[in-house]
Order: structure tokens, then sequence, then C-alpha cells
């Protein structure tokens, strides 16, 4: 087999930079995303693992690819392998391959608006589609890639059943109640050693992918419903604002995945839109310093322990002052010519 290793510009939301890819002479094709090129010898050892040893890699000059831990693993493995002459990169025919698998995640990505951030999702779904597929190869005789290395018949029903990036409905066994249990997400493929063979992996609306079984594809009539159209393109506004799309990043920097509800929790009744959050200052009980204690003069002459109940009031008994959660910038008023708003202890 060949392999060498492409890079992205864009870091996965696994925290991928870049893949190993390996190819054979049949057209079998291997993709393991990967942090940085310390980590092909875990590539390998998982490919190793999962697909069985080869018995040649045929690779670049490259000290992650041809020594150290890499060929240690391989050493134990009973694998050998060669290195080409540096700047003779034709001769590898994983180059030839990472162009086309380049070209493939790109016009995916452009087909469907998905954030770019879920290329290594659309890389492993995309590897298993092409060693599936029959080829013009006459090695091949007519059957799979998948076939020829592994010697079994390939099961398609987790590829074929849902698109990818395909709007769906899952099952969340942990909301509550009365809170839906069906909720909308996108598919992003297959997973591996995740539930059964049918597992694929689901965006929820906060960001989060993680693997479901229980989901199901729009019907016709959900896909014409106006309401579940509105449901989508907030969906997919919130989705743009944190993972960006098929052309840029995301706008701003999210610190938490739980700092969004679900859809089903932005609307009490279908027919309203969202409201905006009104100001912190329209609630008059809402400051940080009520409740708390301060040393006050009493009778202009004891020094007693007061507790603070209130802000002073201006016209139309609005608060005085503004509250800001920095201390230093809150001008909130406590007490002034008027009455007092403490409360001695």
């Amino acid at each position: 087999m060949f392999m060498d290793t492409f890079f992205t510009s864009v870091k996965s939301t696994r925290g991928y930079k870049c893949a190993q890819l390996l190819v054979s002479d049949y057209g079998y094709i291997g993709i393991l995303p990967m942090e940085s090129r310390k980590d092909i010898h875990l590539a390998l050892k998982q490919f190793f693992k999962d697909r069985g040893v080869p018995p040649v890699l045929v690779c670049d000059r490259i000290a992650e690819e041809t020594g150290g831990k890499t060929r240690a693993l391989c050493n134990q493995s009973g694998c050998t392998i060669k290195a080409l002459e540096k700047n003779t990169p034709w001769s590898n025919r994983a180059e030839l391959y990472i162009g086309l698998v380049k070209k493939k995640i790109w016009r995916e990505l452009k087909r469907s608006d998905a954030p770019m951030k879920l290329w290594c999702y659309l890389a492993q779904r995309m590897e298993k589609v092409h060693n599936v597929l029959a080829r013009d190869i006459y090695i091949l005789q007519g059957e799979t890639p998948f076939f020829k290395r592994t010697g079994q018949t390939s099961d398609i029903s987790h590829l074929c059943e849902f698109g990818w990036y395909e709007w769906i409905y899952y099952r969340d066994h942990a909301a509550s109640f009365p809170h839906a249990k069906e909720r909308l997400g996108r598919c992003l493929g297959p997973t591996e050693h995740d539930n059964n063979v049918m597992s694929q992996w689901v965006l929820n609306d906060n960001g989060r992918i993680q693997p479901y079984q229980s989901l199901h594809r729009l019907t016709p009539l959900e896909q014409r419903d106006s309401r579940i159209q509105r449901h989508q393109q907030i969906f997919d506004e919130r989705i743009n604002k944190r993972l960006g799309d098929s052309i840029r990043g995301p706008a701003e920097t999210v610190s938490s995945d739980d700092d969004e509800p679900p859809l089903e929790e932005l609307y009490e009744d279908d027919e309203e839109s969202p409201q905006e959050l009104p100001n912190v200052d329209d609630f008059d009980s809402y400051d940080t310093l009520l409740g708390a204690e301060a040393m006050l003069p009493k009778d202009g002459v004891h020094i007693r322990v007061a507790k603070i109940i209130g802000s002073s009031r201006g016209e139309g008994s609005k608060p005085l002052g503004h509250y800001h959660e920095r201390p230093f910038l809150n001008t909130r008023v406590f007490c002034d010519v008027g009455p007092w708003y403490f409360e001695f202890i």
C-alpha cells in the first residue's frame, strides 16, 4: 500500500489538522484524521487493527513515516517500509488520491454548505462510500475494493439510508418532560465502534456531535411544513455562528456547547417569533449588591451593620445609575439625599 499525509488550514471540531491516507494498487483507501504528523504511528496502529496489516508500505522519505515509532510498529507487525527517493512524488500513488479526495470534499462541502470544520466526518464517510463501489480496475475482477481487501460482501445499509448533512429527526433520550424527545439534527455519516452498525453521527442545534441510532429522515410532508422550515433556518443560523459554513469559519468564539437552549425551548408558542432579552436595567431588583452588608453611620454617631435592600430612585421611580457586572463601572446609587435604602441589623 502507498501512504502519504495531507494537511488542512481549518482545524476540525475534533481537533484534527491533517490526515494519513493509505491506498492500495486496486483502489482501496483509508483516511485516518490526526492532530499532527507525530500521530502517524497511532493512525497506522488503528488501521492495522481494524483492516489488517499490509505486507509493504510505500511512502516518502519523511522521518515520521520511515523511522521512530512508525518503523518499530511495522517491524512488530511484519510490515516492510519502502521509502521513495527524494523529489519523486509521482511514484507515490497516494499523491494522486490526495488530490482526488480533497476535490471531492470541497465539492460536497460546497453543495451542502456544511461547515468546513466538519471535514473529518465527511472524509471518513467518503472513504466508506469509495471502498464499496465497483471500479473499472482489472485486478478487481468486477468486485469492490472492500471485498478485495477483506473477502467479505460489504453492507451499505448505513451508507445509503442517509445522505451527507441531511436533515433528520433523532430521539434524544436525555430530554425531560415537557421537552420533545424528537429533535431536529443533521446527519454526518456512520460511526466507528459506537452502538450498532446503523449508528450515525448527528449534529444538534447546540453544535454538539454525538452518535445516535434512533433517527429518521424528514418525510415529504415535514419538508413542506413552514414551521419545520423556520426551525431549520434557525438551526442553520446557530450552526453557522458556532462553526461557520463552507466558505468561512465561525463568526465568534463560543465558550460552551450548552450556552444556548435547544430549538424546542426557543418558542413557547410556534405562532410567535423570538423576542430579544430585555435590558438588565429594566429589572428594578436586579443587582449583585442587593442583600450585601455594609458598615454605615446611624444617627450621625454610631457605626452599625446595615443590609442593602434597594437602590435609590429618581424621576419616575427609576433607579439612579446603571448596573454593570464590573464593580468599577457600576454607577447604581444606593443612598443619596432622598430616603435611605438600608436596613440596619
